[in-house]
C-alpha cells in the first residue's frame, strides 16, 4: 500500500533516515535506555528519540511541576534532552499532557490516558523498605496516582504491578528510607 505525503514530508523522513544512518557510524544508539534516563511520558524508542528531540526546553516550560530538566553536556549526544529524576521531582502524570501538547517534535507523543504512559518501572530494594525492618510505613501506596500499580499488605513490602506501574517515580520521591526502598528501572 503506497503512502502519499508532500515535500516537506519528504524531506523530513529523508533527513531523519539521513541522520540516523550518520549517528549509528559515529556512535550506535542503544535500544533501551541508559540506566536511570527516565523521558517524558510518550517519548519515543529512544533512538527514535534523539533524532527527533529538537531540544528545544518546550516540555520542559510546559511541566506544571517542573518535573522535566535538560540533560547537562555530560549526556553526551543525549545533551540537553529531556530526562525526569523521582529523586528530584517525580511525573505527576497530568491529566492533560502539556509537555506532549507542547511538544513541536514529535519526539513525544499522545497517549490513550495518562495511565498508559511507561516512563519506567518500580523496583524494590530488597531489605530497604521500612516495613521489612519492623517499623509500619505505605507513603509508597496512598502515594500512587494509578490504581493497583502497588499493593502492600500489612507488615509487608511493597509489590509492583508491572502491568499498572507508569514508572512515573512518585513512589521513590515519598519514600522516607535511606537510601531509598524503591527505584525507577528505565524501560
Amino acid at each position: 500500500m503506497s503512502e502519499t505525503f508532500g515535500r516537506g514530508e519528504f524531506l523530513k523522513r529523508g533527513l531523519r533516515w539521513l541522520g540516523r544512518q550518520v549517528a549509528d557510524q559515529i556512535v550506535p544508539i542503544p535500544e533501551a535506555r541508559p540506566a536511570g534516563r527516565l523521558r517524558p511520558p510518550g517519548a519515543l524508542p529512544e533512538p527514535d528519540f534523539l533524532l527527533a528531540c529538537h531540544r528545544c526546553n518546550a516540555c520542559v516550560a510546559a511541566c506544571p511541576p517542573s518535573a522535566i530538566r535538560p540533560l547537562s553536556a555530560a549526556a553526551g549526544l543525549a545533551a540537553a534532552t529531556p530526562v525526569i529524576d523521582p529523586l528530584v521531582q517525580p511525573c505527576h502524570l497530568c491529566a492533560d499532557t502539556p509537555c506532549i501538547t507542547a511538544c513541536p517534535s514529535g519526539a513525544l507523543q499522545g497517549l490513550g490516558q495518562v495511565h498508559d504512559a511507561r516512563l519506567g518501572l518500580a523496583r524494590l530494594t530488597p531489605g530497604a523498605c521500612l516495613n521489612e525492618k519492623g517499623k509500619t510505613c505505605d507513603f509508597c501506596l496512598a502515594s500512587c496516582p494509578v490504581p493497583g500499580a502497588l499493593t502492600l499488605e500489612a507488615g509487608q513490602v511493597p509489590v509492583v504491578a508491572a502491568d499498572r506501574c507508569t514508572g512515573c517515580g512518585i513512589c521513590v520521591y515519598v519514600c522516607p528510607a535511606d537510601p531509598k526502598a524503591l527505584s525507577i528501572k528505565a524501560l
